[in-house]
């Protein structure tokens, strides 16, 4: 990228006021047309040997207006001990099925008619032949 004199010139007023590199660089982007990164605004100040600055972290912002930043006054930190509340789900019996039994779920696991198919399943899959085909995609196809 090429700088002109006037952008030269205002990157040179801007760093002198305390400006950010990503705020130059969107200043100057919005001037331009077209996108200058904080990097090349970096770069450039840089080639021209503008003085270095410290973090601008604690700095106030330049557009807050010379205004200071809010300091919170300190406080004790409050401890509320909260007694965590314990739900217990409560399901119904199920009845054991082995593990050659169809094992989907029939009804609402809440619900006290809550069961399982038990099924012959099919070998090495937990569901009955009906089940698989709904559970599995392209199965029995």
């Amino acid at each position: 990228m090429t700088w002109t004199d006037e952008q030269i010139g205002t990157l040179k007023r801007l760093w002198a006021a305390d400006w950010t590199s990503r705020m130059i660089a969107k200043q100057m982007s919005a001037q331009a047309g077209y996108e200058i990164t904080f990097n090349a605004v970096l770069g450039q100040v840089h080639r021209l040997g503008l003085p270095s600055r410290g973090s601008p972290i604690g700095k106030p912002m330049p557009s807050s207006g010379g205004r200071k930043p809010r300091v919170r006054a300190a406080r004790p930190h409050l401890v509320t001990m909260v007694k965590p509340k314990v739900v217990t789900l409560i399901k119904p019996p199920v009845a054991k099925l082995s593990g050659l039994s169809c094992q989907w779920p029939v009804g609402d696991p809440k619900a006290p008619d809550f069961h399982r198919c038990g099924a012959p399943a099919v070998f090495g899959k937990p569901y009955c032949g009906d089940h698989c085909a709904k559970a599995y995609a392209g199965y029995g196809a």
